[in-house]
């Protein structure tokens, strides 16, 4: 499998270009950590240069980089004179345009927005882009979403079902290119997905601002069902795995809140935790009262007597 790195542009004293009110960096942030977490979810071997509003200048930027990955994602957005509009992908003047023409395609078919150009350019010491000449045998492609000052760009991006729309297909695509299976966000695997290495320094809490990151540090599933899970028993509703709703959760789970409590309160005579599971329609399995036991605060869960009376009593409250 081959590895990729995405890389958010701009960020921190580097605001990159605007349009209506929004900063480059903050839209190339946002399309970053959606499909960064998606292709977590995918079993990707992915990483992101970035995962905050953090200045990185093209030294540090390119080091993180640099002929450590097999391909390289660097998400921008365009600006001019609000007239110019559509899509370009930026390859090196040393690689062919197949990836850069892939994306851009891609990204056109499914905005309906134009396709502008698929183009290298060439300065005075190679590339003209630092993110090609700093990056070695690294395979960067620099993609121009759209214009964000021009009105109908802008007004396109600016709806969130339309700006994740374009973020996942460009998630399919790369898994095409990095030799990953695609599933539709919601579906599951026709097969097992690869286990994700765990960190060398497992053994401490992660603090990072993944959720798929976080979720594995825990032993719990990263999926996008059992985020969405997660996501309704925190009082998140509507959970589509955005960039906000992904950092609220992590929040959440971060500071131990409980979740909500079942609206059924079920069996209350009986002294079973399994029995109680299932006369609220809830998955009574090992597996699912592990998950409850460990969301309600009961860890290193092996289905002991007391901690199944524990569990019980935490369930109702």
């Amino acid at each position: 499998m081959s590895k990729l790195i995405i890389d958010p542009g701009h960020g921190g004293t580097d605001p990159g270009t605007s349009g209506f009110g929004v900063q480059e960096k903050e839209w190339t942030l946002k399309i970053s950590l959606y499909q960064y977490e998606r292709l977590k979810e995918l079993g990707a071997d992915v990483a992101i240069t970035r995962t905050t509003d953090k200045t990185l200048d093209s030294g540090p930027r390119t080091n993180l980089i640099k002929d450590k990955y097999d391909y390289c994602i660097s998400n921008h957005f365009n600006g001019f004179n609000g007239e110019a509009r559509g899509v370009e992908t930026i390859h090196s003047i040393h690689a062919n345009t197949a990836n850069a023409t892939r994306l851009a395609n891609a990204i056109v078919k499914v905005s309906g927005l134009p396709l502008r150009r698929v183009f290298s350019k060439e300065g005075n010491r190679g590339d003209h882009y630092f993110m090609h000449r700093l990056t070695g045998s690294t395979q960067t492609t620099i993609i121009e979403y759209g214009f964000m000052d021009n009105k109908e760009d802008h007004d396109f991006y600016k709806n969130d079902d339309n700006f994740y729309k374009v973020a996942e297909a460009v998630v399919k695509e790369l898994c095409a290119i990095l030799g990953v299976e695609y599933v539709e966000k919601g579906k599951s695997k026709t097969k097992p997905k690869p286990t994700p290495s765990k960190p060398s320094n497992s053994n401490k809490p992660y603090t990072g601002n993944s959720i798929v990151d976080y979720l594995i540090s825990i032993d719990q599933s990263p999926t996008f069902l059992n985020r969405q899970k997660l996501a309704d028993q925190h009082g998140i509703s509507n959970y589509r795995g955005t960039a906000d709703q992904n950092l609220a959760l992590l929040k959440k789970l971060r500071s131990g809140s409980k979740p909500k409590k079942p609206a059924i309160k079920g069996d209350q005579k009986t002294n079973s935790v399994v029995d109680y599971l299932k006369s609220i329609k809830v998955d009574s399995s090992y597996n699912n009262r592990k998950k409850l036991a460990q969301a309600n605060g009961i860890s290193n869960y092996k289905g002991t007597a007391s901690q199944n009376t524990q569990l019980l009593k935490k369930l109702r409250g």
